[in-house]
């Protein structure tokens, strides 16, 4: 009985991780138009503009403008702004945050 336990338990775990790294859906976003700092609350946060919006990241990166961004959504809701062959990539500052382009 134990021993099904544990099985279950290493099943529903492997399950979740699967689920997770998973690409849920792919956005198409067009391409860079800047990229700068932005001075938040009590941190500063990255922003990469395109032609959508605004899109807050962890870390700078390396895109230059001109190149193509995709919104990589995670099955566990995680984003990630990447180039078109998925090459570069950066989290998000948060998921499902944008600032529409005005």
């Amino acid at each position: 009985m134990f021993l099904a336990f544990i099985l279950v338990g290493l099943v529903f775990a492997i399950h979740h991780i699967y689920r997770s790294m998973r690409i849920e859906r792919v956005t198409p976003l067009g391409p860079v138009i800047a990229m700068g700092a932005a001075q938040g609350q009590g941190d500063t946060r990255w922003v990469l503009q395109t032609p959508k919006g605004y899109y807050p990241i962890h870390q700078a990166v390396s895109i230059e403008p001109g190149v193509e961004l995709v919104l990589l959504t995670m099955g566990s809701g995680h984003q990630y702004l990447c180039n078109s062959d998925r090459s570069v990539c950066a989290s998000t500052a948060k998921a499902d945050r944008h600032l529409a382009a005005q």
